[in-house]
């Protein structure tokens, strides 16, 4: 077998969905899909090709195509980031550290603590005893959700896509036959660009391409030290039983060890998480069916015998498990080990990435604006509506009419300091009916003209999150306050509503 790298260069945003707890939004994986590459290079080959009913043949004819992309003989690993002159692999699951001290780690394959532990997560390298931490840079964009029938956007509806930031680079491995490796390079090499992920017809998935043919690290040797060897996994793991179900069973899991290294394997200490797999092909324009599988950085530590070594290093070649083509089942005998580890502290900076030329549309900013309007309206109008739940409607002495005329200074008042100019200006009997009026723990009067409702805490919370996505479009903060100017109006006219109600319900009594 031979290896050619490929790398990957974010031109625009990519989304490569993932899972997320939000049904607004849609979260993107912090790395590229080894499924992902072999489906676009496949795209691309059929197109040079002209096979565009390829996959109708009864006898499919072009060999290439049959041995790069459909038997599963040639490999696309998963592209994990470049940084820091290495390229990031997920971070083992065993490889933590003390509770609110980052700096103090340990490997818990080897070592052993009574303190509280949390695991680390996302992505980095180990060099020596460095632990290095790597940031996918991402970003969230509001959009329409659209009515495929008219192809017009719904109204109101919205949901978020959360994608890897421009700029970035990833790189995986191509692993495929020594006699077809040179042709495969030819004919790739040529490619520069490819489209990748969901909504490539959008502005998502634009990514710069390119192969090398000379590795990317040296091949370490792998040692067996005092009859142990760490085995950790750099990708999802899909491993099915003899019933041919997938399986997360560690039993199975030793099963498969001792088949494919010797009997002699045994299991000391593991680390395991588990994941549903699901994605979509397509050419037959459907999912496959969800599989459970290991999840990446889950990792081992395995008793063995010296003798296993040399089918050690065929199973680390192979890869362990099914739809190893795909990028599943990644592995590495001998990355961890008992030496102590230390976090590079050097590399605890904040990433920034170069500016890339990548303009925000107008009409996004425009959705944004709208969305951070209703949002805040909303919360506003809430607030009012709290403030009258909370009032006994017997000490409210005032007459529907009374309230009327109160909704309609507040609807011609232009600003809120107007508003409250104009309750102070009224006559003195409208003023000492507002005074016997007991509302919010003092009386109405007081309540109106010395009432803030940018304090409340809703409207902060709100105010905050909206900040953080217009610093992100570009958003002058200037509309946050246009927004919040107008606030008031909404505030007081759901207020007085809801005590117009609340008093009518009060004389049917």
């Amino acid at each position: 077998m031979k290896e050619i790298r490929y790398r990957i260069k974010t031109l625009s945003p990519i989304l490569i969905s993932g899972e997320s707890g939000d049904p607004f939004m849609i979260e993107t994986k912090e790395y590229i899909p080894g499924n992902n590459i072999l489906g676009a290079l496949a795209a691309n080959y059929i197109k040079m090709n002209k096979l565009n009913n390829y996959y109708q043949q009864e006898k499919p004819t072009d060999s290439n195509f049959l041995n790069w992309f459909v038997n599963g003989t040639t490999g696309y690993s998963n592209a994990y980031k470049i940084e820091n002159g290495g390229t990031a692999i997920p971070l083992p699951l065993s490889i933590q550290h003390i509770k609110n001290e980052e700096g103090k780690i340990y490997d818990l394959l080897y070592d052993d603590t009574s303190e509280q532990m949390k695991a680390f997560r996302g992505f980095g390298m180990i060099k020596g005893n460095k632990l290095i931490k790597t940031k996918v840079v991402k970003s969230s964009t509001p959009h329409h959700e659209r009515d495929y029938e008219t192809g017009a956007a719904k109204s109101g509806i919205f949901f978020n896509y959360g994608s890897i930031s421009a700029g970035q680079e990833f790189e995986g491995v191509i692993s495929l036959d020594d006699n077809s490796a040179d042709e495969f390079y030819e004919i790739f090499s040529k490619i520069k660009r490819l489209r990748i992920g969901k909504s490539k017809t959008a502005e998502y998935g634009n990514v710069e391409f390119a192969l090398f043919k000379e590795p990317s690290l040296q091949v370490k040797d792998i040692i067996i030290k005092d009859g142990k060897i760490s085995l950790t996994l750099l990708s999802n793991m899909i491993l099915y039983d003899e019933n041919g179900f997938p399986t997360i069973k560690l039993e199975n899991l030793e099963k498969y060890l001792k088949k494919n290294i010797g009997e002699n394997v045994e299991i000391i200490k593991a680390f395991l998480k588990s994941e549903e797999n699901e994605n979509y092909v397509g050419v037959w324009k459907l999912r496959k069916p969800s599989e459970i599988s290991f999840m990446a950085g889950s990792c081992l530590l395995l008793k063995v015998d010296d003798k296993d070594i040399n089918e050690i290093k065929k199973l680390q070649t192979k890869g362990m498990g099914e739809r190893r083509h795909e990028g599943y089942g990644k592995i590495d005998f001998g990355l961890q080990s008992d030496i102590s580890i230390t976090l590079d502290v050097n590399n605890e900076k904040r990433l920034h990435l170069k500016p890339v030329n990548t303009r925000v549309p107008e009409i996004v900013c425009k959705t944004a604006i709208g969305i951070a309007n209703e949002y805040l309206k909303k919360a506003a109008a809430v607030e009012a509506l709290t403030e009258v739940s909370k009032a006994k409607r017997e000490e409210i002495n005032l007459l529907s009419h009374q309230v009327s005329r109160l909704e309609g200074i507040a609807r011609l008042s232009e600003t809120d300091e107007i508003f409250k100019k104009n309750i102070k200006t009224l006559r003195k009997t409208s003023k000492d009916k507002l005074n016997d009026c007991v509302f919010a723990g003092s009386n109405l009067f007081m309540f109106l003209t010395g009432q803030d409702i940018l304090n409340y805490q809703s409207i902060k919370t709100e105010t905050q999150k909206i900040e953080i996505l217009f610093a992100d479009l570009n958003i002058d903060k200037t509309e946050i306050d246009n927004i919040n100017k107008k606030l008031f109006k909404v505030y007081y006219l759901t207020l007085f509503a809801a005590l117009r109600k609340a008093i009518k319900e009060e004389n049917k009594k």
